[in-house]
């Protein structure tokens, strides 16, 4: 139960600094400068929903949680990349706030405790990759908040798709000029 109270202060916390921060106040997405950014924060949306899945919602055992925490280092690898880019993403804006900089400090912080509750919870049979599930439901709160979390991470997953296509420098049409009647 102590792992999901985390991962919904997670949540809830990234909700904070991913929609309304990045994509309402700043606007990363639609920042010629801060694009590269925004890419690095779609892939770690997108790479977020099998963790949750994985992790929370299924039972965490065997293939299962050993591929789950696969896609939790490819997160934690982005979020590298992504640490990288902001430099030059927030220059024009004045550099990362010190607000912005402590909710991502709160939202590491939480995810990594959640991660660490529920590993430290699991019997040493779940970690063989021949593991099976035990077929016991988890508690409905527990449950209940794993699936709100998840469609939570794949709304915010499609939206981050969504504008990266919509915004792309790179993908727009070129608009060539005709002279008429010339």
């Amino acid at each position: 139960m102590l792992p999901t109270a985390f991962l919904l202060v997670f949540a809830a916390v990234a909700a904070l600094d991913g929609i309304y921060i990045h994509l309402w106040r700043l606007r990363l997405h639609a920042r010629a400068a801060s694009y590269a950014e925004h890419l690095w924060h779609t892939a770690s949306a997108v790479l977020f929903v099998p963790v949750v899945a994985l992790l929370f919602v299924a039972e965490p055992r065997g293939a299962g949680l050993w591929t789950g925490l696969g896609f939790l280092v490819a997160v934690h690898v982005i979020e590298v990349f992504d640490v990288k880019a902001e430099p030059a993403s927030r220059e024009a804006l004045g550099g990362l706030s010190r607000a912005e900089l402590a909710i991502h400090v709160v939202a590491v912080g939480t995810r990594t405790i959640a991660v660490g509750l529920l590993l430290a919870s699991l019997p040493d049979g779940a970690w063989s990759l021949a593991a099976a599930g035990s077929g016991a439901p988890p508690p409905p709160m527990v449950l209940a908040s794993g699936v709100a979390v998840l469609l939570g991470s794949v709304a915010i997953a499609i939206i981050h798709v969504w504008l990266a296509i919509r915004h792309c420098p790179v993908c727009a049409p070129k608009h060539t000029s005709s002279a008429v009647g010339a």
